[in-house]
């Protein structure tokens, strides 16, 4: 018997419990891409794979719940509800003295989205060459950080309890040791051991 799958809004048929791939295009050729866990665009960390199932990179980025597009409908919504009362008093002294708060209330509010926004581009990569893994760790603001290793030498890490975070993940390797997805969510920092040290096992 067949099952049914969709991945953007594309139709394709395959067996029940099987392992899910797709294509995806790159500057350095075509690879297969294997759904981690849930659907990429659900997970916040994505696994491409070569042609021979090896890793070839694992992106990972942080969760932002609120796209652009819905952030100034959130502002503009508010702006418009907060706005009703101004037409009861338009014309009046009340209206001038209202003004400067809705006024305050909207930036405020466009402020902090914005600022929640810029704080949730940080993103990491990571490729696994035939000899060496690379960690690049990208910030909001600053330089991107990165560590390789050999892949022989490489150790995955998870701190349970005494780390900065609950399952904080770590690589270890050439004299240093790196967070990794410190701002994923326990579960996600959790499943993401598990990947790692699958791979560089």
């Amino acid at each position: 018997m067949l099952q049914k799958g969709l991945h953007l809004g594309a139709l394709f048929y395959m067996p029940p419990h099987a392992t899910k791939w797709y294509l995806t295009k790159d500057t350095h050729g075509v690879h297969l891409t294997k759904l981690s866990h849930l659907i990429d665009h659900i997970m916040p960390y994505r696994w491409t794979y070569n042609s021979d199932h090896s890793p070839a990179q694992l992106d990972l980025w942080a969760h932002n719940a609120l796209a652009p597009r819905w952030l100034a409908i959130t502002v503009l919504s508010t702006l418009f509800a907060i706005s009703i009362p101004l037409f009861m008093v338009l014309g009046t002294i009340a209206f001038w003295g209202l003004l400067p708060f809705v006024i305050g209330t909207v930036g405020a509010l466009w402020f902090g989205l914005e600022r929640n926004q810029k704080q949730r581009s940080m993103y990491e990569t990571m490729w696994f060459g035939d000899d060496n893994v690379t960690l690049r760790h990208t910030p909001v603001q600053g330089d991107p950080l990165e560590w390789d290793c050999n892949r022989y030498w490489a150790k995955v890490n998870i701190y349970e309890n005494n780390g900065p975070l609950r399952d904080y993940v770590t690589l270890r390797g050439n004299g240093r040791e790196v967070q990794i997805g410190a701002f994923l969510t326990d579960e996600e920092r959790r499943a993401l051991y598990g990947d790692l040290k699958r791979h560089l096992t």
